[in-house]
């Protein structure tokens, strides 16, 4: 056997300790070098995009169409991007993964009122600013406006416009929260024309004030779980309002005050296109009122229960595709259907009746009678009841076809003189068997939705209604009378 020489013990001890402390070290110093990159200031560099030479233009995002300061360059990922100055244009976005963009920053305070479009690609940006000029009026097509028809727009941070207009018509776009521009915000619009709009944490339009922000849903979706925007109805310009048209409102969380108004009144307005609302398996109330501002209706889709507690005169039909609809009024139309598919269900939060032009429960239309959740357990809930008058009571006349003889062929018919004879006669009587104190006292006692249910009850052909009469006394115009909305019950009359 081989004799192996005796280690040195003291000098691998004193190695050891010398690396370890070298090791110590490098790491101590690779710690700080660290830390000091992490705190040390950087400053994203911004892009001007000027593919026309002084600002604006149409183009390709990548480019060498982006204006550094001193010369024109490519696009650097992650940089900021404005749009500003010049002219306005259409810019295209790359395929594939997409670009990455710190803030995008189109139009300013002091610019001018230039139109730019982003279209096709991928844009990932921290957030979305659409800034129209310090000095622009609720004018809203004169102003700045930005359109995007992006497949997939997502914003991390905030999307803010301020005395500018935002127009989806086609793509996704997403954002934190969709605001009022702090810069300059007084007004502000955002129109969803198609493709999807989605605001995680909610519509705000008062967060620089309470400012003049409008919403137009014209097609397409807006996902949110919360709208709070102006009702602001003042005269030619500066006016805003939710508008509902033809675009769905997809609910993304339960809500009780789904909507919220300031500004002076509590009103949205129903277009020719109607509201569509999804509630998409939540719950949620809106208080406010659904006014007529054309032929639309309703329709409600998705799981979970919507809630309406507003003076709604929608004109249009009210459709219950999925879920329950609640309403806290006897607002539908007496001359637009009500259809409630196998499933859905609509509970009747009032006492009294509702006259409804046609019930379809179903996919089944009903006779005409008197229905409720006694009669129909299956879609009716509540303690309010569904009018259905005779179908000879909808037919169109004069006829197209035959003029006055569909009027002739009528032989139930209720004459109605409802006037204010003045000081000297006694025609309408109040139901206590006091007379009326005048025109306005008059107006103001009728219940228009009562006398539609007993008309209704009774099974007449038709109606002639006087409001003209005694003397010339004309109900309408009266203070009274001109004090709301033509859409008001008052307005049932004139």
């Amino acid at each position: 056997m081989k004799n192996l020489a005796k280690p040195n013990i003291p000098a691998l001890l004193t190695n050891f300790v010398m690396q370890c402390k070298r090791l110590r070290s490098g790491i101590l110093s690779g710690f700080i070098a660290a830390m000091l990159l992490a705190l040390a200031p950087t400053t994203r560099a911004a892009l001007l995009w000027d593919a026309a030479g002084g600002g604006g233009g149409t183009g390709n995002w990548n480019d060498p169409s982006w204006w550094n300061g001193v010369t024109h360059q490519s696009w650097i990922p992650g940089a900021d991007a404005d749009f500003q100055g010049g002219t306005g244009g259409t810019i295209t976005l790359s395929d594939g993964a997409g670009t990455s963009v710190g803030a995008v920053r189109v139009g300013t305070t002091g610019g001018g009122n230039l139109n730019f479009a982003f279209i096709g690609g991928a844009l990932s940006a921290q957030s979305l600013t659409v800034q129209g000029n310090a000095g622009n009026w609720g004018n809203y097509s004169a102003n700045l406006t930005l359109t995007t028809n992006v497949p997939a727009l997502a914003v991390a941070g905030d999307l803010a416009v301020g005395r500018a207009n935002l127009t989806i018509t086609g793509g996704t776009l997403t954002a934190n929260r969709i605001i009022a521009a702090a810069g300059s915000a007084d007004w502000g619009r955002i129109v969803v024309a198609g493709g999807s709009l989605t605001a995680t944490h909610g519509i705000d339009g008062s967060t620089s004030g309470c400012v003049t922000f409008a919403i137009d849903l014209n097609g397409g979706s807006l996902r949110t779980p919360s709208i709070r925007v102006a009702d602001r109805e003042v005269g030619a310009s500066n006016n805003a309002w939710l508008t509902w048209n033809g675009g769905t409102v997809v609910v993304s969380a339960s809500n009780p005050s789904f909507i919220s108004l300031y500004g002076g009144n509590q009103n949205t307005y129903v277009g020719n296109g109607g509201a569509i609302i999804d509630t998409d398996g939540h719950d949620i109330g809106i208080g406010v009122n659904l006014l007529a501002k054309g032929s639309g209706g309703l329709t409600k889709r998705g799981g979970g229960t919507l809630t309406l507690s507003g003076a709604n005169t929608y004109l249009g039909g009210t459709i219950v595709n999925q879920g329950t609809l609640a309403i806290a009024r006897p607002f539908l139309s007496a001359t637009a259907p009500l259809r409630i598919a196998s499933g859905a269900s609509l509970t009747l939060n009032f006492s009294g009746s509702n006259t409804v032009g046609e019930l379809v429960l179903g996919g089944t239309a009903q006779a005409a009678g008197t229905y409720d959740a006694t009669t129909h357990p299956g879609f009716l809930a509540g303690t309010g009841r569904l009018v259905v008058m005779p179908s000879a009571i909808h037919a169109t006349w004069p006829d197209a076809g035959d003029g006055i003889a569909s009027f002739r062929r009528m032989k139930y018919g209720f004459f109605v003189h409802y006037v204010w004879g003045g000081s000297a006669y006694t025609v309408t009587v109040n139901p206590d068997g006091s007379r009326p104190e005048g025109l306005n006292d008059l107006a103001d006692r009728f219940d228009a939705a009562g006398f539609a249910s007993d008309i209704a009850s009774m099974g007449v052909e038709y109606v002639i209604f006087t409001a003209w009469h005694a003397n010339m006394n004309c109900l309408w115009p009266s203070a009274k009378w001109t004090s709301g909305s033509a859409a008001t019950p008052r307005g049932a009359i004139c």
